[in-house]
């Protein structure tokens, strides 16, 4: 990871609650609760707030 890495305030307001929680606050998902947890589709996995 770079040193310079710097959290964006407009980045991070962005966020919905549970992504704030998850990225800022160390929190976890709910396991098998989300849009993606059973997709089998190739693609990339995009994570927010990680650098």
């Amino acid at each position: 990871m770079s040193q310079d890495y710097r959290k964006s305030p407009e980045t991070v307001s962005r966020l919905t609650p549970e992504q704030y929680r998850v990225t800022q606050e160390a929190a976890t998902e709910t396991p098998f609760a989300n849009e993606y947890w059973d997709k089998k589709d190739p693609g990339l996995l995009c994570r927010r707030g990680v650098r």
